[in-house]
């Protein structure tokens, strides 16, 4: 891993854990599990982990090999999300680090993109709305594991609350929307709705 994958994938691990402690407060979580959502090996996994708790982001206890989230941990994404552009303590700012598709290219914009780098347009908002319905129709149908079940149903209820909320982020929509895609490609494609991939595909793209 060249140490622009390393810095994209400590982002997204603490990203991962600050989304599992919002539904779950001082919950600690498995490292096979942030590992498998990011899509890394257990030893980078491990190395993260050991630079998170070194910068005092994280508290990782390697005995269960499990990981929480630190009030430090929290700042440092809170940080980062609201202001993409800039660098934190502990990460480069967002665009220079290149989540996959989830950050927009904020060089060369206008002051009032600057605003809000980081919104989805109502026309997306409304067709993530879309896919939330079909998502909740479907659930019960689906044969996941119990993890993936349950992390499915948590990344439904991020993407839920970030169109609730007044000022969507789509750093965090796009995240939710790669994870979920990632749940889906496990299952049997008819026990979906053949619009569903594409369209999380295609707002992926968009992010």
């Amino acid at each position: 891993m060249d140490l622009k994958e390393l810095m994209k994938h400590r982002f997204l691990f603490l990203f991962k854990l600050y989304e599992k402690d919002k539904e779950k407060p001082s919950y600690t979580v498995s490292i096979n599990v942030l590992k498998t959502e990011i899509q890394i090996q257990t030893d980078d996994a491990e190395r993260i982990a050991d630079f998170l708790a070194e910068k005092e982001l994280i508290i990782f206890i390697p005995k269960l090999n499990n990981v929480e989230i630190t009030s430090l941990g929290k700042s440092e994404i809170e940080k980062s999300i609201e202001y993409p552009e800039k660098a934190t303590d502990y990460f480069l700012p967002l665009n220079l680090i290149d989540i996959g598709s989830v950050i927009n290219e904020i060089s060369n914009k206008g002051a009032n993109d600057l605003i809000n780098p980081s919104l989805f347009y109502s026309r997306q908002q409304q067709e993530i709305q879309k896919i939330i319905n079909g998502l909740r129709r479907v659930e019960s149908n689906l044969v996941l594991t119990v993890e993936l079940k349950a992390e499915l149903i948590c990344e439904i209820k991020t993407l839920e609350a970030q169109l609730n909320s007044p000022k969507p982020k789509k750093i965090i929509l796009s995240i939710s929307l790669k994870t979920i895609k990632s749940i889906l490609g496990t299952v049997e494609k008819n026990t979906l709705p053949a619009w569903m991939l594409s369209k999380i595909d295609e707002l992926i793209m968009y992010g």
